[in-house]
């Protein structure tokens, strides 16, 4: 019972001494904030390097202690001339090489490169990925650079480029490769899929009689091959013969593509059928008698209006 009473007081006394450590950071904090600051930097030659020496000594202690991390942010913040990063970097690299895992150094670094050019960070969790493919952190460091938009209000995570896509998937196959079971590498899989390019639909159709002229619209822009055009439209069962012509007038790829008709029957409905040959979707609209216009049209996505 005494060596029970003794292991009482002293993790009693343990979790004390944190919570009396979080006050010591605010404590320093406030100082630094208020007036005395700038007396401490005149009369003892505070500087902030040496309190950014000091936070990455208690650091080197407890790799993650929310206080420390939350200071040195408030330092870097709020210095009169911030350093370079450099030396906060290569302190996120120590402690992530000795716990993967450590979200405030995550975190921490995040802060650092945020609006530079992310190649620098791909290639840090590329070299972090190649010693362990099972670190969820690195896969989840790359998956935050390469879908930026989600956090920009464009309503979706942005499609990654053909060629971006290719690198990552092998990327991938090479971890697949080296443990099947590891299950990072499927989950990052899922996501990286889940970013690719969708791809284009009809989705509009428009029929316009006194034109003459039949529109159909891309989700995303095509180009048409006037030989073999994978876009065909029939006329009350009979196939247009053409030509599609891109609603720019330049043969390239477009959002819409127009179809010159013959004359409209005037006393009857004409029906026409619309089919794009990638997804084999079949679309219809009928021209009543006495309408100038008709159409068919899809609900869309809002990212899609600005591809």
């Amino acid at each position: 019972s005494h060596w029970v009473f003794i292991t009482l007081v002293l993790t009693g006394l343990y979790w004390f001494l944190l919570v009396f450590a979080i006050f010591v950071w605010f404590l320093r904090l406030i100082l630094v904030h208020t007036g005395l600051y700038w007396f401490i930097l005149v009369s003892t030659g505070f500087r902030v390097p040496s309190e950014l020496s000091f936070v990455g000594q208690c650091l080197g202690v407890n790799p993650k202690s929310y206080g420390a991390w939350h200071h040195r942010g408030w330092v870097l913040g709020r210095a009169p001339a911030p350093p370079a990063g450099r030396e906060d970097l290569a302190l996120c690299e120590r402690l992530l090489a000795a716990d993967p895992r450590n979200f405030h150094a995550w975190e921490h670094r995040r802060a650092l490169v945020a609006g530079q050019d992310p190649e620098a960070e791909l290639a840090f969790a590329g070299a972090l990925l190649s010693r362990d493919f099972s670190n969820f952190s690195a896969w989840h460091h790359r998956l935050r650079l390469l879908a930026p938009a989600r956090g920009r209000g464009e309503g979706e995570a942005g499609a990654l480029p053909p060629e971006r896509l290719k690198e990552e998937l092998e990327l991938v196959q090479n971890a697949v490769f080296t443990d099947p079971t590891d299950q990072s590498a499927w989950v990052y899989l899922r996501c990286i899929l889940s970013r690719a390019p969708p791809p284009p639909r009809v989705i509009c159709v428009h029929v316009d009689r006194e034109d003459a002229t039949l529109a159909v619209i891309f989700s995303r822009p095509v180009k048409v091959n006037p030989e073999c055009p994978e876009l065909t439209a029939t006329l009350d069962g009979s196939t247009l013969a053409g030509p599609w012509r891109s609603g720019e007038g330049r043969p390239r790829p477009s959002h819409t593509w127009l179809c010159d008709l013959s004359a409209l029957p005037t006393e009857s409905p004409a029906h026409l059928e619309v089919t794009w040959g990638p997804d084999s979707a079949h679309h219809e609209v009928t021209l009543l008698p006495g309408e100038a216009e008709a159409w068919w049209q899809e609900p869309i996505v809002e990212r899609e209006l600005f591809w």
